[in-house]
């Protein structure tokens, strides 16, 4: 288990079953969904929320109404305190690099021909939803996706687009911070699943309490 920070007394088994429930089930599950994401190279990238819609800091992880529960946690767990910021910071700069290769292709040339070359829908910027695909390196897409049939005939000629020499470096960047980003999960992962198990057993609790989650 993380050592507590200096002076905190042992945590009480009340203080135990509510951070599992409150606090280390919802990182748990948040992790293990992100690493699911990352190991695939799908950063989920949304132009419309800039932002990376199912990776998202720590702190978000947990709900807002449980934030003091997550502050008690943090001092007695200064350790996963660290591996949270070192995973909220990879995050960042993951964010950071789709943000760019995003608008880098969304000012090149060759992406803008493409993307006048597709088929005309009813998809009001449409181009932004294919840079999103191009920047979350995906080939197929959900039937539920108005671009979907399209993206099955020429995605492939979108994603070439990646080494494009002028593009090339940016996408790089998105690669190399992804991995950086996949490396800081499946360790953050299990740090925090090793915490969930040590308290669960040291307190003689279910480490994911049915009742805790309905309560949430």
């Amino acid at each position: 288990m993380a050592k507590q920070s200096k002076g905190e007394r042992e945590p009480s088994r009340e203080q135990a079953r509510i951070w599992l429930a409150t606090v280390i089930a919802p990182i748990v599950n948040g992790l293990e969904t992100e690493l699911r994401f990352a190991e695939r190279g799908d950063w989920s990238f949304r132009w419309y929320l800039g932002d990376l819609e199912y990776l998202t800091s720590i702190g978000e992880m947990v709900a807002a109404v449980y934030e003091p529960n997550l502050r008690q946690f943090w001092r007695y767990h200064p350790s996963l305190q660290r591996q949270a910021q070192a995973h909220d910071l990879s995050l960042e700069q993951l964010r950071l690099a789709c943000h760019e290769a995003h608008a880098h292709l969304l000012d090149s040339p060759d992406f803008r021909r493409l993307a006048a070359d597709m088929p005309a829908m009813n998809l009001a910027d449409a181009e932004k939803y294919y840079a999103d695909e191009v920047v979350n390196g995906r080939r197929e897409l959900s039937d539920r996706k108005v671009h979907a049939d399209a993206w099955g005939q020429r995605g492939g000629e979108f994603l070439a687009l990646r080494s494009n020499p002028a593009l090339a470096p940016y996408f790089a960047a998105v690669a190399q911070a992804g991995e950086a980003f996949r490396r800081v999960v499946a360790q953050a992962a299990t740090a925090f699943g090793d915490c969930q198990q040590d308290l669960a057993a040291k307190f003689k609790l279910p480490p994911i309490d049915p009742a805790g989650i309905a309560a949430t």
